[in-house]
């Protein structure tokens, strides 16, 4: 098992040993070692593991610093930042992540913590994105899951910007081809109050 203080006496040894000295003098730099990068991965999830993201964070950032580019280490620190509840640390990062990779996981979860720091505009920005390239995200079989679940957060973020039309027809959208689904209900019986509706939202009700 493996623990941060064998960790470190091991990145101790790397760093003072001869041959890292040799190498290093043939420009072949420590952190161009992917060894060097697991190392700090290990160290990152056992402090996730014991809940210490502040920790965790803290071996992500040297990572990084290595690594600008990493999409794992990237992913790993606005994951922990998340878990430590600073949104807006995970938004500097993520926003970096975002502008590497066209992952649309990446998208949504990037489109999730604007939503959260209720950046809507820019939110329904990235969810929009996703929609409107869903054949080059997603499997065919699993498109018309992803994208009822992209399109209850564009009706939410039409509810958020105050255009409850444009929401409502996108909850409806979702209701014609899955009529059971509870968050596209809520959502259409929201936008039909905002509309003063409130007929149709009653009976949306029961």
């Amino acid at each position: 098992k493996f623990t941060v203080s064998f960790l470190d006496a091991r990145m101790n040894w790397y760093n003072n040993s001869e041959s890292v000295k040799t190498r290093q003098n043939t420009a072949y730099k420590r952190y161009t070692s992917e060894w060097f990068l697991t190392e700090l991965t290990l160290k990152y999830e056992i402090f996730m593991y014991e809940k210490n993201f502040k920790a965790a964070i803290k071996y992500m950032k040297e990572a990084l610093e290595y690594y600008p580019t990493d999409v794992s280490a990237l992913s790993s620190i606005i994951t922990a930042y998340k878990k430590n509840k600073d949104i807006p640390s995970a938004l500097e990062y993520s926003e970096r992540l975002v502008k590497i990779t066209g992952n649309a996981e990446i998208i949504k979860n990037h489109a999730n913590i604007l939503y959260q720091l209720k950046k809507y505009p820019d939110a329904l920005t990235f969810y929009q994105k996703i929609i409107t390239g869903i054949e080059k995200f997603a499997k065919e079989k699993d498109r018309e899951a992803i994208k009822e679940i992209i399109l209850i957060q564009i009706g939410n973020c039409h509810l958020k910007l105050s255009d409850p039309n444009k929401a409502k027809e996108t909850f409806q959208n979702i209701l014609n081809q899955n009529k059971e689904n509870l968050d596209a209900l809520e959502g259409l019986r929201e936008a039909n109050i905002k509309l003063d509706d409130d007929i149709e939202a009653a009976r949306i009700a029961k």
